[in-house]
């Protein structure tokens, strides 16, 4: 029996990226803005409070003199409103609220703009002054790209453009002069709307770029801290297999140094004795080395099967009968299987024996003793990216899941148990004996016959670990077997029951 080796426990698949989880870039991203707000708002603030604080002594002289006009209550007012969303920006830079404090400043000078072409426009017509004011929707969509993301900075880009088609809609050409001709008009206002879309174009670029450039830096940080832990976990691992070898090989030689200096009066027992023990070293060093070749052997050769129905429940039942009772930890533990025996996957059943041994080892090893083991499967249609892309049709898929009561593991280390000669330094300073193969083994296997393991954990003791495995609904399986699964009991023996 190829026994397992790695723990049995972990977390579960990260699941498809920028599912909840911030990356570099968005880390990155948040502080920039963050910084760029803290100065930016409480300056724009403060310029706003001088404009008001002069402007409003103008207001009241002109309020005195019986001379105020319906536009400059406007002005007052527009100003006005606008420094408050510079405060807010301001309060909530304090806050650290990115978000509301970028589209405050942008929204907030998007606005200014706007009235002030639109209004004037109408006014006015189409004169030098409005054209020069759709400039500063170029400075908006800056603005928008340097303190927003890429939603706000296409949203303020968006504005622009309709309000510049607007206001050319609604205003009339100006006369005399002064003003500009309709084919000037048309060119500059032309001009200002490729002016406005490129500038959004070329700051989603920059954003494009950066983003990308990060993204490199998160997978070699990344790369970095898995080798760094791989590293680690081998020298452990190094450490481990020099025990588990040393052991053996010690012990053979005090037998035969025993032998060899046993003078002629030992009892013939007593050396046949040395030599069952000599023997019994030997075949546990060999063992350790055979484990360790079955891999290579492994790698090369996991593919050379033909695929098939296997009968899941018939399988299981002949992998139990694998399991050295003595990895259960002399006691007797209950086996909750929740499978049809009508259930079948396309694979290759002495692999998948060998799957189910491995696991069905790891759940009673790195289990309290008597605990139980749950072991459910069900048809699922669901399918991984990786899937798809090798078969875009829908498929069926036959689910399982392996679920013991062990210790957990952080989540940090779960990525790491599908490697070779992998085993958690909790498991290394155990008794527990292993070489970090079995899990190797069983990934080889389950993706040699087209499906997919991973192992699901919140790393809490107690709460155990699930081991999960996908595999393609065999072909030939009749319609019914989506059925209620068929719910029954098995005992895994102890070493006095096996």
């Amino acid at each position: 029996m190829t026994t397992g080796s790695g723990p049995s426990v972990g977390s579960g698949p990260s699941g498809p990226n920028g599912n909840g989880v911030e990356t570099l870039f968005d880390v990155y991203d948040r502080q920039r803005r963050l910084r760029l707000l803290q100065v930016i708002a409480p300056l724009l603030a403060s310029l706003v409070a001088v404009f008001l604080f002069g402007y409003g002594i103008f207001f009241v002289r002109l309020l005195l003199a019986h001379a105020m006009q319906a536009s400059f209550v406007l002005v007052f007012i527009n100003t006005s409103l606008i420094g408050v969303a510079y405060l807010i920006s301001f309060i909530a830079t304090r806050q650290a609220r990115v978000g509301v404090a970028s589209w405050s400043i942008t929204g907030a000078t998007t606005f200014a703009f706007v009235e002030v072409t639109l209004v004037q426009g109408h006014l006015q017509g189409m004169g030098t002054f409005v054209i020069s004011q759709f400039a500063g929707f170029i400075v908006t969509t800056l603005l928008a790209g340097i303190l927003g993301n890429r939603v706000q900075m296409w949203v303020i880009a968006a504005i622009g453009v309709l309000d510049t088609i607007a206001t050319v809609l609604i205003s009339p050409l100006p006369t005399g002069s002064t003003g500009l001709t309709a084919q000037q008009n048309g060119i500059a206002i032309a001009f200002l709307l490729i002016a406005e879309v490129g500038t959004a174009v070329i700051v989603l670029a920059v954003q494009q770029t950066s983003r990308a450039t990060l993204a490199d830096m998160q997978s070699l940080q990344t790369a970095y801290n898995y080798s760094k832990q791989l590293d680690d976990l081998k020298n452990q691992f190094i450490s481990s297999v020099n025990h588990e070898i040393r052991n053996p090989v010690m012990a053979m030689m005090g037998y035969l140094e025993n032998i060899a200096a046993a003078p002629s009066t030992v009892p013939r027992e007593r050396l046949t004795l040395y030599a069952q023990r000599a023997l019994h070293a030997a075949a546990s060093l060999r063992r350790l080395i055979d484990s360790i070749l079955d891999t290579r052997r492994m790698d090369q050769g996991a593919h050379d099967f033909t695929p098939e129905p296997v009968p899941l429940r018939l399988t299981f039942d002949a992998a139990i009968e694998l399991i050295d009772p003595q990895e259960g930890k002399l006691t007797e533990r209950d086996l909750l299987l929740h499978m049809s025996d009508q259930l079948a996957v396309m694979g290759e059943s002495v692999r998948l024996q060998q799957v189910f041994t491995n696991l069905l080892s790891n759940a009673v090893k790195y289990s309290p003793a008597g605990s139980p083991v749950e072991v459910t499967a069900r048809q699922v249609t669901t399918q991984t990216p990786a899937q798809r892309r090798k078969s875009p049709e829908r498929r069926d898929w036959v689910e399982i899941r392996i679920h013991d009561h062990g210790l957990g593991v952080p989540p940090d280390q779960a990525p790491l148990l599908f490697n070779r000669f992998v085993r958690l330094p909790r498991d290394l300073a155990s008794n527990v004996v292993g070489n970090g193969m079995g899990l190797y083994l069983c990934k080889v296997l389950i993706e040699a016959m087209g499906g997919r393991i991973w192992v699901e954990s919140p790393g809490i003791p107690g709460e155990g670990s699930t081991f999960v495995i996908q595999l393609a609904t065999a072909e030939a399986q009749p319609a019914h077997l989506s059925a209620s699964p068929d719910v029954s009991g098995r005992r895994i023996p102890s070493a006095t029951t096996a």
